[in-house]
């Protein structure tokens, strides 16, 4: 189970082959979408919260690409591929979708009329990640071979090409202001990258698989957490250290989860920070003083994912219990839970 956006008013969560639209407030199950992928690889929403990209395998056709209008609770298309996975994005404005098959062929298309806009052409092999930067302008394609290929996304063609990087890169982002692109490498960590010439601005090495990152409010700070019970925050672009939850307040250090952090999440106004563990937890820090402001229990097993509502006022946690738990941050309580135990759990 995991979340895969939070709009105004709303989460949308994958369960296995479902996705869900629940309403925050009342912890009701707005839409189901029964997408025929029975596995998932990837989900992925669009900024304005419209569209619902879903990469998976049907068993029958191999990959396959959905593209979901969650408006209107439809499956615009389906697009088969052979081979693994299909790396995708979607526009600022949800008018055009990247998709990325196996064979390296990217393509643009328009999502309402189904056609082929552009082909970014000088991509070898298989795709890993891609990413639309905000401002429309920029799609940033990662390959196997260690090197990510920039394309000017209003016409196609290739504007800039960094190779040599260390590990594979299997995830890519543009920072919110665009002036960052962090890649997310198999063998050498989070590489921190400058979007206009790709010189390395900081690197994050490490030891252990990288189980959450988030942008803070604006894109001037980064959040990450891998494999231990705590989250480090630094500043962008400097990289430099700025806090670690759970860290010292006013010379006392204070308590935070008691096994690895899962996952985590950023309220939209930068100033809380969510964290979940696999000791069923979830803590909420504010991210001015480093203080926990709550530790919400009511889940039974691992927490897998987070995601604020509207204002920051509420809370959505999902875990391995099939639960999904809503909270209410003034007060610190559950205000209601939505059980998918008829749904079995993503592996």
């Amino acid at each position: 189970n995991h979340v895969v956006s939070a709009g105004p008013g709303h989460v949308l969560v994958a369960v296995d082959a479902r996705a869900q639209l629940v309403d925050v407030e009342t912890g009701l199950v707005d839409m189901t979408l029964g997408a025929p992928c029975f596995r998932q690889h990837e989900n992925k929403t669009s900024p304005g919260g419209q569209l619902l990209l879903v990469s998976g395998s049907d068993g029958i056709q191999g990959t396959l690409v959905e593209i979901y209008d969650l408006f209107l609770g439809r499956c615009l298309w389906r697009i088969p591929s052979s081979g693994a996975r299909m790396a995708m994005a979607c526009s600022p404005d949800e008018r055009h979708i990247v998709l990325t098959p196996p064979d390296g062929r990217a393509v643009v298309m328009d999502v309402e009329s189904g056609e082929v806009v552009h082909r970014l052409a000088g991509t070898t092999g298989p795709v890993f990640g891609a990413a639309w930067s905000l401002d429309g302008y920029r799609i940033a394609l990662a390959t196997g071979n260690g090197a990510i290929t920039l394309y000017d996304a209003t016409t196609g063609k290739e504007a800039a090409r960094w190779q040599g990087l260390a590990g594979t890169v299997r995830k890519l982002a543009f920072s919110p202001r665009g002036d960052l692109l962090l890649a997310a490498t198999e063998t050498a960590g989070l590489l921190v990258l400058d979007a206009s010439d790709g010189h390395r601005v900081f690197d994050l090495p490490f030891t252990d698989f990288l189980q959450g990152v988030a942008f803070g409010a604006g894109g001037t700070t980064l959040h990450h957490t891998t494999g231990v019970p705590s989250t480090t925050e630094r500043e962008l672009p400097t990289g430099k250290l700025r806090a670690v939850y759970p860290g010292k307040v006013k010379g006392k250090m204070e308590s935070g989860h008691d096994q690895m952090v899962s996952c985590i999440a950023v309220s939209p106004d930068g100033g809380l920070l969510a964290t979940g563990s696999w000791d069923a937890t979830v803590c909420v820090w504010d991210t001015k003083t480093g203080k926990r402001l709550h530790r919400l229990r009511g889940h039974t097993s691992d927490v897998t994912d987070l995601a604020f509502g509207p204002g920051a006022e509420r809370l959505v946690s999902v875990a391995e219990d099939r639960t999904l738990r809503f909270w209410d941050l003034a007060s610190g309580s559950q205000v209601g839970t939505l059980v998918s135990a008829d749904v079995p759990v993503s592996e």
